[in-house]
């Protein structure tokens, strides 16, 4: 994005404790780093983890800004900077809402793109989560301001690999943050995902013998199934409570939470005894993907 009219590509950066930077593209490299101003001169502040991309949100011909953060959700960021000057407006102070959707029932940790996924030449938004699910904002607007479509799912949390020698990992993390490129020049988009791998599970104590061992494989076995059940109910609880803010569906969804909780404490409580105090170390921290777009299917993974 063109901050200062000089025709070269600028670099925003988002931070863990919420201002956005900006590094001006010069003949010789990148400027020093900079604060990302509101139109008074004061630091642009919305949330934690933040990062944005470009999109001409109010069709005025000028770069926008959408974003994400920590807790979850989209925000925007209206360029009222004059030639040359690049200053934004936040316009919302809590999440965007989508046909009385709130964003923020998508999940946490949202990572923010921007690209015309349907080629239909308007810029859509795509949404990755903390949970590990992708998402896709159509705009459906034919011109002047965006007009968002409601989110549809690319990618589902806890998304499995099915193939190739992955033994590292067993699927797709979480904390997604994503990027458009047509990886394999086939003149379809594709997404490039980066994510955080969870060490979850028990790593078991060396000095385990046979009965012991067996017992921890079970345990871990199950406290494993329970997770992935517990995860479940967690994304059941934020989609009905943050997104349509309905408190019925959100306790409904509670109640099963507890649940899955009271099946796995007593799970844990034996795990800990078997278990090494160690730090776990095997395993990527993180992983980059490549999901491949088809026509006939719409996403492939392929870990890169």
């Amino acid at each position: 994005m063109d901050l200062n009219g000089d025709g070269l590509e600028d670099l925003i950066s988002g931070s863990w404790p919420s201002k956005l930077y900006v590094f001006i593209k010069t003949e010789d490299g990148w400027g020093e780093r900079t604060e990302l101003l509101d139109p008074l001169g004061d630091p642009i502040e919305y949330g934690q983890a933040t990062n944005v991309s470009p999109i001409d949100w109010d069709g005025d011909g000028d770069m926008d800004l959408v974003g994400g953060e920590f807790w979850g959700g989209l925000y925007v960021l209206e360029n009222r900077g004059g030639e040359g000057i690049a200053r934004f407006a936040l316009l919302n102070d809590k999440s965007l809402r989508v046909d009385g959707f709130d964003l923020g029932g998508l999940g946490s940790h949202t990572g923010v793109t921007t690209s015309d996924w349907d080629g239909d030449g308007r810029m859509d938004v795509l949404i990755g989560t903390g949970e590990g699910s992708v998402y896709w904002l159509r705009d459906k607007a034919t011109e002047g301001a965006v007009e968002l479509d409601f989110p549809r799912m690319l990618l589902a949390p806890r998304a499995k690999v099915h193939k190739g020698d992955r033994g590292y990992t067993k699927g797709v993390g979480g904390r997604l943050k994503l990027s458009v490129h047509d990886w394999n020049g086939d003149g379809l988009e594709d997404l490039l995902i980066g994510d955080s791998q969870s060490r979850r599970g028990y790593q078991p104590k060396e000095s385990l013998g046979k009965k012991k061992s067996a017992r921890f494989e079970e345990l871990n076995e199950r406290y494993l199934e329970f997770s992935e059940v517990f995860d479940a109910a967690c994304e059941e609880r934020t989609f009905w409570g943050r997104g349509w803010h309905d408190k019925v569906k959100s306790d409904e969804a509670q109640v099963r939470v507890s649940a899955s909780f009271d099946e796995m404490e007593p799970l844990m409580d034996e795990l800990e005894t078997l278990s090494s105090e160690e730090e776990r170390e095997d395993g990527p921290e993180g992983v980059v993907w490549v999901m491949l777009r088809r026509q006939s299917n719409p996403v492939e993974q392929e870990e890169k």
